[in-house]
Formats: structure tokens, sequence, C-alpha cells
């Protein structure tokens, strides 16, 4: 092979759309084209205010156009036409999972054409979800299992997720675990004046309002801790409009409305608000309960702005408090359990400094080790393409 490495991209959603699946792409790719790679991203055009072809950070996206949407997912023949065209032309693919059309497209290229795959999480069927729901669900499993197969190597976030992920079983000897990566920014910890004793403490959360954060969970944990702490203040941020398959604000404004004088909505907030959103709190929660989420990078983000953290202990959500000591993991959809250790970690007399709580953050999950884990893996396989393509031409 001459030169650095032509990459394709595909995922169903890209900037600037936002979700942990999203971001995690959106600096992986943007990493190998600031490391002189020709970087493309396939992607569906999901807003019609969003244009077909653009440059982003060095990438080029191409957007695809649905016929029709299927809660998260589209249908896209577009999509699949675009994918049989550009493997041809691009050195390797790599593919973030899940996503129905993995399957296919997986078999539409040249059986030679390196694959890597970046298994993010396990689909899972709405609570009280209907026949075509678990149907649905079923066939993204079936589609990512067959795209799994074919994949030279699998990235996972966590070897704990991967171990109870039923479409990884029996993959475990193409595992290679990388973590998420986050946008924490590099240079001495800067944190704004948090509550002193006797003021109010201030609970953060930030994610898009769908089932698997457990904002419910979280309103019904934020009832008891005003029972006891009644001037606690809950700072919730994050996109509640434009949400693939449905926002929860809606099912949750009563409650939100109740609440109304110690909970603020902030909604979604921008690059340059994020980092103050985090160290403007004294304690950060992912109530997260269903296995959409398998990491939770925003839980890091929160530890490297020197916040504790309380997650659920969950597999892979688990993580990040296990490697850090940065907070507790409580049982999933647990309100009571996670009041009490919110009133912990609000009222403890002391505890762990803000510069001790982002140094291990920052020692144990280092971006680089991610962005160099793939890149590695993307040059050995186009590599192993080039040397296959020699042999066979003698």
């Amino acid at each position: 092979m001459s030169g650095k490495p032509r990459v394709l991209t595909v995922l169903n959603y890209y900037s600037p759309y936002i979700s942990g699946l999203s971001e995690h792409a959106r600096l992986v790719a943007e990493s190998m084209a600031a490391a002189g790679m020709e970087v493309t991203v396939l992607t569906g055009r999901h807003s019609k205010e969003l244009p077909p072809t653009e440059l982003i950070g060095g990438v080029r996206v191409i957007r695809a156009e649905p016929l029709m949407f299927l809660h998260k997912a589209y249908i896209s023949a577009d999509f699949v036409a675009r994918y049989a065209r550009l493997c041809r032309s691009h050195d390797v693919v790599l593919m973030h999972l899940p996503m129905i059309e993995s399957g296919l497209l997986s078999m539409l290229g040249s059986h030679a054409q390196p694959l890597l795959a970046v298994y993010h999480c396990d689909v899972a069927p709405a609570r009280g979800g209907s026949m075509i729901d678990r149907a649905a669900v079923a066939a993204v499993r079936a589609s990512c299992r067959a795209c799994a197969r074919r994949a030279g190597r699998i990235v996972v976030s966590s070897m704990d997720y991967a171990a109870g992920s039923d479409v990884l079983r029996g993959m475990e000897h193409k595992l290679v675990e990388a973590h998420a990566p986050d946008k924490a920014p590099a240079g001495p910890l800067i944190r704004q004046p948090l509550a002193l004793p006797g003021n109010p403490a201030r609970i953060g959360f930030l994610g898009r309002f769908v089932e698997e954060k457990g904002i419910d969970v979280l309103l019904d944990a934020a009832r008891m801790v005003l029972e006891r702490a009644p001037g606690a203040r809950f700072i919730l941020a994050g996109d509640h409009a434009g949400v693939a398959g449905g926002s929860q604000y809606h099912m949750l404004r009563e409650r939100l409305e109740r609440l109304k004088d110690s909970v603020e909505v902030l909604g979604r907030l921008s690059e340059a608000e994020l980092f103050p959103f985090y160290r403007s709190l004294d304690l950060f929660v992912l109530p997260s309960v269903n296995s959409y989420e398998a990491f939770g990078m925003v839980q890091v983000e929160a530890m490297k702005s020197g916040v504790p953290v309380i997650a659920s202990d969950m597999r892979g959500v688990r993580v990040p408090v296990q490697k850090t000591g940065n907070g507790t993991n409580v049982p999933v959809r647990d309100a009571r359990a996670l009041a009490d250790a919110i009133l912990f970690w609000i009222q403890r007399p002391a505890g762990p400094s803000a510069e001790q709580i982002a140094a291990r953050a920052w020692e144990v999950f280092r971006n680089e080790d991610t962005f160099n884990a793939i890149a590695n893996l993307v040059c050995q396989m186009a590599s192993a393409k080039t040397t296959i393509a020699r042999e066979s031409n003698k």
C-alpha cells in the first residue's frame, strides 16, 4: 500500500446529530483525517436542512436519502447503492454498529475488502413494545451478528459490556477494547464556584431525553432527595426535541412541572457551554436503564472536570467508576438507592478534591489510546489487503 489508507466510515447518524455513537464516530474520523488518512463518512440525510455532501473536520461526509423512518432506524435504498460504489474505492471499511443494514452491506463488498466493526451497544425493545418493535430489534441483532462475523476485528468500549452481548457471543477472539473517546479539553482544571457548606448542592445530568437514560428514575430520586435536602438543585441538560425514535420529554412533563422549583431543564448545550456546565456541578448522575447505554462518555467528561459520578451498575456503564473510584454505582431502576447515593455525596464532610478526581480520570481514559488503537487496526488491515492483492497478481 502506498500512502495513507482510504477509510470509509459507515453509520446511520452523523454530525450535527449528537449521540454517544455519532460523537464517537466523529472524533475517530477526525483523528484519522488529522493523521493524514483520506476519510469518507457515509450516513443518512436525516434532516432536509442538511446538505447532501459537506466537509466536516477534514472528513468528507456523504448523506444518503432515507425512504422511511422506523423508530431509531430508517430504510434507504440510496444508502445501500452508495455503499456498493464507495466501498470499492476505499482500502478499509469502518462500520459502526448497531445498524439494520450492516449485514447486507458487509456482503456487498469484495471478500478481500477489510472490514473493521465498532460495536457500540445491543439494541433492545422498548418496555411494553409491540410485536413489530420486537421483530425489528431481532432483525437488527441478526444483521449486526452477520456483519460482526464478516469483520476482521471488532472494537468494543469495554470487555465488560461485550461479555454480556448475545450478538458478539463466540467472537471473543476478534474483540479489541478501546474506550469511547470524550471531548474534555486538556489543560489546568478550572472550576466554577461550587456549593459551599450550607449552600444548595448542584446535581447534573446530560443526555438525550430517551428511555435508556433513566430520567424518570432520576426524577423519582430527586423527589426523595428534596425531602431531606430541600435546597438541592437538579440541572438536566440534553436534547429533548431532535431525538431519533422520539423524545420522552412529553411523558416527563408532569413530573418536571411538579419539581419545577428544584429542577431546571437546559436543553441541548453547545460545545462552548458543555464544560462550563460540568464544572458548575457538585455531582453528576447517569441513571441508565437498558443496553442502549454501553459506556456513557459523559460521565468521563464530568470526572475530567473534577466532578464525582453516580452511574447505574450495568455492564459497561459501571466501568468508569470501577476503574477510577470517582463515584458510586447503584442498582438499575432503583430510585431509592440513587437518592441515598446522591445524599451521601452531597452531604459527606470530606472527599476527594476536584483535582484528584480529574487527575485519576485523565490517567485512566486517554483519547489518544483509543485513536491509536483504531488507526493501527486500520493500517494493519489495509496493509494485509495490499499484500494479498500482490500475491494474487503474481
